[in-house]
């Protein structure tokens, strides 16, 4: 297995889910995060997986999804099921499974795969991309606590890349 500090052809994916929970801590600069792997790492492309409401063409984060989509990321909408908690209409879904999918197909084509998530539910992914000698790092913002990855999560990759990329709000 090849080392996750190697200039080496990667693939970034983003779970929505968990980048769009931080942006209330942090504002994410994506054009930075962007330059900043790139600096680092080959990286072939940026997957951005987000759970959207099944019914609506506009809602708050289409704006987001847009503009990622117009600068380069690749977008991968899924329907999310929309429930009602206290008079409030919350949207539910996991992309954890798409991101897996999505991450052992193209491992033969990479050398290694970054992920931006918090979900412990992608350490048995990780393990299958790492027998198939794929290298798995993941990101993380330095200091701030409250947007450290799950322990679990941080022993199973390969790497954890700690970045400095947002303003904290």
């Amino acid at each position: 297995m090849h080392s996750p500090d190697d200039a080496q052809k990667c693939c970034v994916f983003l779970d929505g889910t968990f980048a769009e929970g931080i942006i209330s801590s942090v504002h994410i600069d994506f054009t930075a995060f962007a330059e900043t792997l790139r600096r680092s790492h080959c990286v072939t492309n940026f997957v951005y997986y987000s759970i959207v409401p099944p019914f609506e063409d506009e809602f708050p984060k289409r704006r987001l999804l847009d503009w990622l989509s117009y600068n380069g990321y690749l977008v991968r909408e899924k329907y999310g099921k929309t429930v009602t908690r206290d008079s409030r209409t919350i949207l539910r879904g996991s992309v954890s499974l798409d991101i897996t999918i999505d991450a052992l197909e193209i491992s033969d084509r990479v050398d290694g795969i970054i992920i931006l998530t918090n979900d412990m539910n992608m350490c048995a992914a990780i393990r299958s991309l790492q027998r198939k000698s794929t290298w798995v790092a993941i990101v993380t913002w330095i200091n701030d606590v409250n947007l450290q990855v799950d322990s679990q999560l941080r022993r199973a990759a390969d790497k954890l890349l700690r970045l400095d990329l947002g303003e904290n709000t």
